[in-house]
């Protein structure tokens, strides 16, 4: 709890809870909205074996005229862990394209993939 600087100032009561605070923002949505996004998160963090986090922003505006006021605007940002990509390897042709053969190899007509359709390989 913050305390005042001002010697003479009346002791402040204590602020009210924080998760009721939390409950009213949106009528509870952004509290719900939270807890379905942690529940996201901890089912990727244990998926993925990495961590991630929920960046939680609370901006308090003044109301203008109305110094009696203020308007809560939450961000919720999550950052969930990712996988690692994997890679795919190609060869580098003489004009400079990718290939997954390589370019000089010659091809073997037997050694193709079998058709699906039995009449396709009747056909060749």
């Amino acid at each position: 709890m913050m305390e005042t600087t001002e010697p003479d100032a009346p002791p402040r009561p204590p602020a009210p809870s924080f998760i009721d605070v939390l409950e009213g923002v949106h009528s509870g949505l952004f509290l719900r909205q939270l807890s379905e996004a942690m529940a996201d998160l901890t089912t990727a963090v244990r998926r993925q074996g990495k961590a991630g986090a929920i960046v939680i922003r609370f901006s308090v505006q003044p109301i203008a005229g109305n110094d009696e006021m203020v308007q809560i605007v939450p961000e919720m940002t999550p950052r969930m862990p990712r996988p690692k990509p994997t890679a795919s390897t190609f060869f580098v042709t003489r004009d400079g394209g990718l290939s997954r053969d390589h370019p000089s190899q010659m091809t073997d007509p037997a050694l193709q993939p079998a058709a699906a359709n039995p009449e396709e390989t009747q056909q060749r």
